[in-house]
């Protein structure tokens, strides 16, 4: 268990116990103290989102009116790409929406102060790569507004990639905030008509992993440094690229690794589940909140844990093999794109939902099914067999849509 400011640990269980419902319960006739705190932290329970989801007033600070906020929730139209402030007693709050890898509604709610704790954390890892500047920083994703952020209309067409990586070789941008996903389409584009950007310092990829192997490839085609910024719409930032691309852990987040029955592991290089605690949200606390990513510390010179990260990429895995998902439909899109030429396709999201059975979401009109399921079919057989893998038996729900941009952060997840 990482706890590096442990005055804040303190400050946040005394304010749940007396504000936040679920904690108030809990903690009732517990007197909390520097010498007793980590002991009761260590015996909070790990939530899940459905903990949570069953009454979401219960983790709320009860300085929320909670009818209020009730009919506030109850107008909210759920919208993944948006966040919405409303005001309740004369307080501005932000409803944050997530969809999660399920795909479950998840809201999250805090206050500006509460965003600007965790701004100021954000950029503070932002410093070590010389990224000072949020102006000079294009938001892909995470917009106020959530809104598509070029001066022009979306529409639909591969040619728009284009239009998008030219405008942004004419300006002056240093860093890019983007989903991984995103990048596929237009690393094919920038690849195909030989863009530059001679502006561009870094980008910095939120939302879905990135490893060691994919990062050079993007650095190689985009000529400039990429970024993991690990963190969950939750709580933000988690972690974040040193200047050397080791993941460490930012020190407002009280980062634990448990095993399958909920055991602490504090040794190094031992695979665990991630757990989560965010000493900057008071509106509502996220304690010991699981996020299901595997992941293990690295060891410091001592063979201790240290404050550095890495991930098993289990999610990413084709399941029953060693293919990261990513890469493989990474190369099936690719040459969907430039060997079959279908240029109405604007993405491509697979989830595998159980072993040899994927839910398949296209982004292009369904009256383009046919060549669009035939190519797909097509390509997936093709690279299966150069990976030396069988998908005789793989199986495919396949759905379209014309929503203008990728409703998930990465091409590809593996629920089994």
């Amino acid at each position: 268990m990482r706890i590096m400011n442990r005055e804040k640990l303190c400050q946040l269980l005394n304010l749940a116990k007396q504000e936040v419902p679920f904690y108030k319960k809990l903690l009732t006739n517990i007197n909390i103290n520097k010498e007793n705190y980590e002991k009761i932290f260590k015996n909070l329970p790990i939530l899940k989102k459905n903990d949570i989801n069953k009454n979401i007033f219960s983790f709320v600070s009860e300085y929320v009116d909670s009818e209020k906020l009730k009919k506030v929730l109850d107008e909210y139209k759920i919208d993944f790409a948006c966040e919405s402030c409303k005001e309740i007693d004369g307080k501005k709050y932000y409803i944050e929406c997530t969809s999660g890898t399920t795909g479950s509604p998840f809201i999250s709610i805090k206050t500006e102060i509460d965003r600007m704790r965790l701004s100021n954390c954000l950029w503070k890892a932002r410093f070590v790569h010389n990224n000072r500047k949020p102006s000079k920083m294009f938001l892909f994703v995470h917009t106020a507004d959530g809104k598509y952020p070029f001066p022009f209309e979306e529409n639909f067409t591969l040619e728009h990639n284009l239009r998008e990586m030219q405008y942004l070789c004419d300006k002056d941008y240093e860093w890019w905030h983007i989903f991984p996903g995103y990048l596929i389409n237009y690393s094919i584009c920038v690849q195909a008509h030989h863009i530059k950007f001679p502006n561009l310092k870094g980008i910095e990829c939120n939302g879905a992993y990135l490893s060691g192997e994919e990062k050079k490839n993007y650095e190689s085609i985009f000529n400039c440094k990429i970024v993991n910024n690990y963190g969950c719409k939750e709580i933000w930032n988690i972690a974040f690229d040193d200047a050397d691309g080791n993941l460490v852990l930012n020190p407002d987040v009280i980062f634990e690794l448990v095993d399958e029955e909920g055991n602490i592991i504090d040794e190094p290089e031992k695979v665990g589940f991630a757990v989560v605690t965010s000493l900057n949200l008071t509106t509502m606390p996220f304690i010991r909140y699981f996020l299901g990513d595997k992941a293990y510390y690295k060891a410091d010179e001592n063979g201790s844990c240290s404050n550095q990260i890495d991930f098993v990429a289990s999610r990413c895995f084709i399941s029953q093999t060693t293919i990261n998902g990513n890469s493989f439909f990474k190369e099936v899109v690719v040459s969907m794109a430039q060997n079959n030429n279908l240029r109405m396709l604007r993405f491509v999201n697979i989830k595998e939902v159980e072993h040899g059975m994927f839910k398949v979401l296209f982004g292009c009109d369904s009256k383009y099914r046919e060549i669009v399921e035939k190519n797909f079919i097509q390509d997936v057989n093709f690279f299966a067999d150069y990976y030396a893998v069988d998908s005789s038996n793989w199986k495919y729900e396949l759905t379209y849509t014309d929503r203008l941009d990728s409703p998930e952060k990465s091409i590809f997840v593996s629920l089994v």
